[in-house]
């Protein structure tokens, strides 16, 4: 019976959402939620060392040959893309009524015991 009923669950298509009706959807809880995370995030990737030319230089030999994705070569771009989201999700708090971070102070925080609240 079990497996017949597994069969069951595992055949019926699963409920789609695009990313427009998942925006309107969403709380001021939910986004300022999503967007604690993020800010939390990115303050530990801003503490993290970066890495050295001799590692970079590494990174960008495997990546040209095959043996790495060359992913990390990529860090800067990839934060300056978080934080352009965080300053949309923020637009989004702000436009609904609620409460919004100051994200520069949040970003800037270096005490990881303090949890980002908007205000």
């Amino acid at each position: 019976m079990l497996p017949a009923l597994l069969q069951g669950c595992a055949a019926s298509p699963a409920p789609k959402l695009t990313a427009s009706n998942e925006k309107e959807e969403l709380t001021c809880g939910r986004i300022a939620g999503r967007m604690q995370i993020r800010i939390l995030s990115l303050r530990t990737e801003g503490q993290r060392s970066r890495t050295t030319a001799f590692s970079r230089e590494l990174q960008s030999m495997g990546s040209s040959v095959g043996v790495t994705d060359g992913k990390s070569l990529d860090r800067d771009s990839r934060m300056a893309r978080e934080l352009a989201e965080l300053r949309a999700m923020n637009q989004q708090l702000k436009q609904k009524g609620c409460k919004t971070y100051d994200l520069d102070a949040e970003l800037k925080q270096k005490d990881f015991r303090v949890t980002p609240r908007p205000r």
